[in-house]
């Protein structure tokens, strides 16, 4: 069975949507984790995790494993198409690089040796 890829935040959605269904009314402090991107061990296990949720007297961690087991059956998590940009030009740092002017002091620097004593 091949599972459906979705991104991270229509992952998430349908998992939090999933967790507010059975969790306990009583449970206000219990969140669904985040998924996030793991390398699947093998073709059967699924590409994305989630962190691990606080162990709750209310057995929200139980509801929220059990959530976990049934959808990552059938999701994977679609992993964003990198931006194909024009690479830059690796700068080469032959000769030093001075800077002659400091835009937010408005003062010059010239090449010269510092004054003793005070320096401002």
């Amino acid at each position: 069975m091949r599972r459906e890829a979705i991104t991270a935040p229509k992952l998430y959605a349908l998992l939090d949507r999933e967790f507010r269904k059975v969790r306990n009314p009583a449970c206000s402090n219990c969140r669904m984790p985040l998924p996030f991107y793991r390398a699947p061990a093998d073709e059967f296990t699924a590409n994305w995790h989630i962190g691990t949720p606080r162990r709750c007297e209310r057995g929200c961690h139980v509801k929220i494993a059990e959530i976990l087991a049934r959808l990552w059956t059938r999701y994977d998590l679609k992993l964003p198409v990198e931006r194909r940009r024009k690479q830059r030009e690796v700068p080469r740092y032959d000769e030093p690089v001075i800077h002659h002017h400091f835009a937010r002091s408005g003062r010059t620097y010239t090449n010269h040796t510092p004054r003793s004593g005070n320096t401002r």
